[in-house]
């Protein structure tokens, strides 16, 4: 089962960074979508897979939400 999840949300994940993604200002911000992609494609290797898919993408949103606001801050 741990496949049938980590696949679809790889490619899900993958996708939105080459569309939306790429024009990040920050390093980090770029290589957010598929380091997260990456992580969760080994997700099935581990007994938990679903459980880590969920922990992986809740860190991926706080991380970018961590690099939005500062971005805000240094443009204000």
């Amino acid at each position: 089962a741990g496949m049938a999840v980590a696949v679809p949300v790889a490619v899900f994940l993958t996708s939105l960074w080459i569309l939306h993604a790429r024009d990040d200002d920050a390093l980090g911000g770029r290589l957010l979508g598929p380091a997260a992609a990456i992580l969760i494609l080994l997700t099935p290797f581990t007994g938990q897979a679903v459980v880590l898919t969920g922990v992986i993408l809740a860190a991926l949103v706080a991380a970018k939400l961590t690099l939005t606001h500062k971005d805000h801050l240094r443009r204000a």
